[in-house]
């Protein structure tokens, strides 16, 4: 079978293999680590997303959540992550998308299925060769079978599509179509990039360099084919970021350039590059080569957690899967203590929703994450495509938001802080997204909830990039 392609789950899970790493202040021993350790002997278990974590047992797969219940029983060949409340199943050679309370949906006779966006989904049959569709929840059919391989990505509501031209990645081509199916470039590229800053890459082979310029969300060439690249399949030297982009010449000059195309003099690339916060301080995981075994580290302080997992895989939500022996289990982030008063910094950075600025806003920063209000979030969604609406059960302590909906306004909402650093504690609230229970890391900050808000913007649809260039968190909504 032709391989599949998930640039969501690959860009997640690529951390790099390093040797012997210098310890940092901040190392914790086993001793010192927080971990849950799991009864049954599962051969394999994947990381929590959305609150749930596929794992095989006895052959077959299922779902647990945090509190290792058996969510949805062992009776799946194979099992994609939840994404947007759903996962897509083998069972008996046939292809379903499950719900979180594992209520199976069939979208036909397919062979293969993965989510693309919102409620869409590529369905593939290979009987014959490979023939796809592009489909919604309800089976209505987007784009009919015969003219892309895959729809393999989505971003600023497009599309990508892509054609399986031989048995290399190189010699496949790209494409881009808006969510109701309409072709905005025909899929007869060799690479693209993806969306950032309004524009998006978009490149051919020339000798043994890619030729690439930028696009629109229109697929209308803002910057026609001129720079150059030479390298891995995701060839291009920087995205768009406030304007000003890395690129490349011919002669493998590197400089800096606007969204004309033009060269900036004066500026460096290494002025573009630089980390933010998160990816300083996110715990990524790192193998000692020797054992072979796991830990964990940070760019900033070095080794956190030394190698001493058998696996381990990445975290999310402050918590990650980890095996030692025969023994699967859940370690919390050693940083974080749910019972303990954290430090809630002011955040020093600028926002954007949907490229217009947002100034004043309430917004702090808990171990190198950014935490919003709910109801700002709300606010800052509910003339968009993204709205959303937000109900309170002080009872119950739940938090019912319903995508879609219109958001009753409290007045309290986009208020300017004091500009003063707080004392947050890890939120005891329910949450429930159209009436799915949902797992997101929150704190409590002077009795309100601030999220998190790459996770919350994966969990309601909207989008969430960082440019590090001008420190601005930009939302797309």
């Amino acid at each position: 079978m032709k391989k599949s392609i998930s640039i969501l789950l690959v860009t997640a899970l690529l951390f790099g293999l390093v040797g012997f790493l210098p310890a940092s202040a901040e190392t914790y021993t086993k001793e010192q680590l927080s971990i849950t350790w799991f009864d049954k002997n599962y051969s394999r278990m994947s990381s929590f997303l959305e609150g749930l974590a596929s794992v095989e047992y006895n052959g077959k797969t299922g779902f647990i959540n945090t509190d290792g219940k058996e969510v949805i029983p062992y009776i799946y060949d194979s099992a994609s992550l939840f994404w947007n409340g759903y996962a897509t199943v083998s069972k008996g050679g046939k292809a379903l998308i499950i719900d979180k309370s594992g209520k199976e949906i069939s979208l036909g006779n397919y062979d293969d299925i993965s989510y693309v966006t919102k409620n869409l989904f590529s369905a593939s049959t290979y009987d014959g060769g490979i023939q796809t569709t592009l489909l919604d929840i309800d089976r209505n059919i987007i784009v009919a079978p015969g003219k892309y391989s895959s729809f393999y990505y989505a971003r600023e509501n497009r599309i990508y599509t892509i054609k399986f031209e031989g048995e290399h990645f190189e010699d496949d081509t790209f494409g881009l179509i808006t969510e109701k199916g309409e072709e905005l470039m025909p899929c007869t590229y060799n690479y693209m990039s993806i969306y950032s800053d309004g524009l998006i890459a978009v490149g051919n082979k020339e000798g043994n360099k890619i030729k690439y310029g930028y696009a629109d969300k229109n697929g209308k060439f803002i910057i026609e084919p001129q720079f150059y690249y030479q390298g891995e399949p995701e060839p291009f030297l920087g995205h768009f970021r406030n304007g000003k982009a890395v690129a490349m010449d011919k002669d493998n000059n590197v400089f800096v350039i606007d969204k004309t195309g033009k060269k900036l003099e004066g500026v460096t690339p290494e002025s573009l590059n630089k980390l933010d916060d998160f990816d300083l301080n996110y715990l990524e995981r790192w193998q000692d080569k020797k054992s072979g075994k796991y830990g964990y580290k940070t760019k900033k302080h070095g080794i956190i957690i030394p190698a001493i997992f058998d696996e381990a895989s990445y975290f999310v939500d402050d918590i990650a899967s980890i095996k030692m022996g025969n023994k699967w289990g859940i370690l919390k982030d050693p940083r974080i203590n749910k019972n303990e008063k954290v430090t809630a910094l002011v955040s020093p950075q600028k926002l954007t929703v949907n490229n217009v600025a947002v100034k004043n806003l309430e917004v702090y920063n808990i171990g190198g994450h950014n935490y919003f209000k709910l109801r700002d979030i709300a606010k800052l969604a509910s003339s968009t495509e993204s709205k959303f609406s937000v109900t309170w059960n002080g009872e119950e302590k739940l938090i019912s938001l319903v995508k879609g909906e219109k958001y009753k306004e409290l007045g309290t909402e986009l208020k300017p802080g004091d500009n003063k650093n707080k004392k947050g504690i890890k939120s005891t609230a329910k949450l429930k997204i159209n009436g799915e229970s949902v797992e997101l890391n929150a704190y409590n900050i002077e009795d309100q909830n601030y999220y998190e808000i790459r996770p919350l913007g994966e969990a309601l649809g909207f989008e969430v990039d960082y440019n590090s260039a001008t420190k601005t968190v930009e939302l797309t909504m």
